[in-house]
C-alpha cells in the first residue's frame, strides 16, 4: 500500500500526498515530488471530496457503494475494523486512505490518534474510546482546541453526529457504517461537513 508523507503541518506549505496508514509490513514509499491531486502546490484546491466512515464491523459493502457514487479524493476510515479500510485499499489501490484503530481491532503499533493538513485546515482523528466519546465529548473536544484542529472526527458510539462549535470547530462521527457515513468538503477557506445514509 501507499504511504502517506503528511507534512506534519507548517501553515505556509500544505500538501497531503498519496497516502495509506497501515502496519509497516504493507508500506512502501512513494517516488520523490508523487502527490494527488487533493491540494495543488500552492495550497490551491484542485479537487476534495473526503469520505469519512467508522465501526464498519465486516461490512464493507455500503462503503464501496458510496466511494463508488461519490467519488471521492480521500477516504478516511476511523477503525472497527481496519482490516474493513485494507480491504478498501486493495479494491481502490489509486485512493487515499487514513485509518486510525478502534478498540476492536486487537493490539497494534498504530497511533490511536492522527493530525493531518488538508488545503490549510488542520483535522484531528481518533477512533474515540481514548476519549471515552461514550461518556460525552468534552475530553475529545479538549483535544481539538489543543491540536488547533479545525475539524475533529470519532466514531466508537456508533451515533453518527455533526455540527460545528461556536469557535468554528467542525466535529463529525459517521456513525456505524451499516448505516451513515460523513462528507466533507472545502468551502473557500473553510470546511464544511455533512452526514449522508449509505446507499
Amino acid at each position: 500500500f501507499a504511504k502517506v508523507a503528511l507534512q506534519a503541518a507548517e501553515e505556509s506549505e500544505v500538501l497531503l500526498k498519496n497516502c495509506r496508514f497501515f502496519p509497516d509490513s504493507y508500506r512502501i514509499s512513494l517516488p520523490r515530488g508523487f502527490h494527488s491531486s487533493i491540494c495543488a502546490r500552492r495550497g490551491k484546491v484542485t479537487l476534495l471530496k473526503i469520505l469519512v466512515f467508522s465501526d464498519s464491523h465486516r461490512y464493507t459493502g455500503g462503503m464501496i457503494q458510496a466511494i463508488e457514487e461519490q467519488q471521492p479524493d480521500l477516504v478516511v476510515h476511523l477503525g472497527d475494523l481496519q482490516r474493513d479500510a485494507e480491504e478498501l485499499a486493495l479494491l481502490y489501490p489509486k485512493l487515499s486512505m487514513v485509518t486510525v484503530p478502534g478498540n476492536c481491532d486487537g493490539w497494534t503499533t498504530d497511533p490511536l490518534e492522527r493530525q493531518f493538513m488538508v488545503c490549510g485546515k488542520r483535522v484531528l482523528l481518533s477512533h474515540g474510546h481514548i476519549w471515552h466519546v461514550k461518556q460525552g465529548y468534552d475530553a475529545a473536544l479538549r483535544a481539538a482546541r489543543n491540536a488547533g484542529a479545525h475539524l475533529l472526527l470519532f466514531g466508537h458510539t456508533h451515533r453518527p453526529c455533526c455540527f460545528q462549535e461556536p469557535d468554528g470547530l467542525w466535529v463529525l462521527n459517521p456513525g456505524s457504517a451499516r448505516s451513515t457515513f460523513g462528507l466533507v468538503l472545502p468551502e473557500g477557506e473553510a470546511l464544511s461537513c455533512s452526514l449522508l445514509d449509505m446507499p
